[in-house]
């Protein structure tokens, strides 16, 4: 293996793993589609519904208006609680889990990376992940959209920071 690194990962990478991996949805085109549509979706059933009641389309209009920006305000209220929630249910997860914080060493080369600790080991190719993604305090290498092994920036020193870089600039899969 080209690289490596050794680690016990603790509570604090599991939220930040969390936190990332929760922008990392928020940023996606998907979300916001999906979003987009129901918004529309719920203005136009409204602004139906209460414009045959009303027998005025116009106020049907804004009433179907209103309802989705009302629904944009609830929608923006629900992610900011999950947001603040987001570290205690992190927490609560990683103590429920008998397995994690083992210590753990990482090695990575031009073909893929693996993990080994006390309960047990996985290899992977690059091809077998469908995204790797990073930010300043931890990297996810992700299997599908939710299920991702971490790796934290404290792990690396400079040599091996740069290392795995240079090898995901040439192998990982992107969004």
């Amino acid at each position: 293996m080209a690289g490596e690194a050794t680690f016990t990962p603790d509570a604090d990478d599991y939220v930040a793993a969390s936190r990332f991996h929760f922008r990392r949805q928020l940023r996606s085109r998907r979300f916001w589609v999906r979003m987009l549509l129901l918004a529309l979706a719920t203005a136009v059933a409204v602004g139906v519904v209460f414009g045959a009641i009303e027998r005025d389309a116009w106020l049907g209009a804004m009433v179907g208006a209103g309802g989705a920006v009302g629904g944009a305000i609830g929608l923006a209220a629900c992610l900011l609680v999950n947001s603040l929630l987001l570290p205690r249910r992190a927490r609560r997860l990683i103590a429920q889990d008998k397995g994690f914080g083992q210590p753990t060493r990482v090695a990575w080369d031009a073909t893929g990376i693996a993990w080994e600790a006390s309960n047990g080991s996985f290899r992977a190719t690059w091809a077998e992940h469908h995204l790797v993604a990073a930010d300043d305090r931890i990297t996810l290498f992700y299997a599908n959209e939710q299920l991702f092994r971490l790796l934290p920036a404290r792990a690396l020193d400079a040599e091996a920071r740069a290392d795995l870089a240079g090898t995901l600039e040439v192998a990982r899969p992107r969004d």
